[in-house]
């Protein structure tokens, strides 16, 4: 029998490392193989029970289960980025939209400003932008009539489109 007596601290620790070592190794294989620590579940009374599978059987099984969710996986996480693609080509589509409207506007105000007489061209931009004709006549030294005339050409009233062609659209009763 050893004389536990002639051990030191020093053989306690070693000891107690070793088998902690052991433990986590055990651990470590535990973790590897899943299923090998689990004890199946018996089956129910009253129904049918499978036999016994081969280790090589059960083995594969697992595998095949283990490959079902990894492809579930994925498809799932392709699915979420796909998603997260299309959300974000929306908010982009958004924004040009935006921006093709913003410029279909200044091309427009462009293409009426370029068909007004030189001299109308500080009239026209102040009916553009919202100015009352006796606000216009005054600031640019100009008759209310010219003034009423530049400002219903910048609403793009009296049968002229934008583009200087005719329209040949009816008119409302208010215009």
């Amino acid at each position: 029998m050893p004389d536990w007596s002639l051990l030191g601290v020093r053989e306690y620790l070693l000891l107690s490392a070793g088998l902690v070592a052991i433990y986590l190794l055990l651990l470590v294989i535990r973790l590897r193989h899943p299923n090998s620590g689990k004890r199946k579940a018996a089956a129910p009374v009253g129904q049918w029970s499978t036999p016994e599978l081969s280790p090589m059987a059960v083995a594969s099984s697992a595998v095949a289960e283990q490959e079902v969710q990894d492809t579930s996986f994925a498809r799932q996480l392709a699915q979420s980025a796909m998603g997260l693609e299309l959300q974000r080509l929306q908010r982009e589509m958004v924004q040009l939209r935006a921006d093709c409207q913003r410029l279909n506007d200044e091309v427009r105000q462009l293409k009426a400003t370029h068909n007004v007489s030189p001299v109308y061209s500080e009239a026209m931009s102040l009916a553009e932008r919202g100015e009352l004709p006796a606000g216009i006549a005054a600031r640019c030294g100009i008759s209310i009539g010219e003034a009423e005339l530049v400002a219903a050409l910048a609403r793009g009233e009296f049968g002229a489109t934008v583009d200087g062609e005719l329209d040949d659209r009816p008119r409302e009763a208010g215009n």
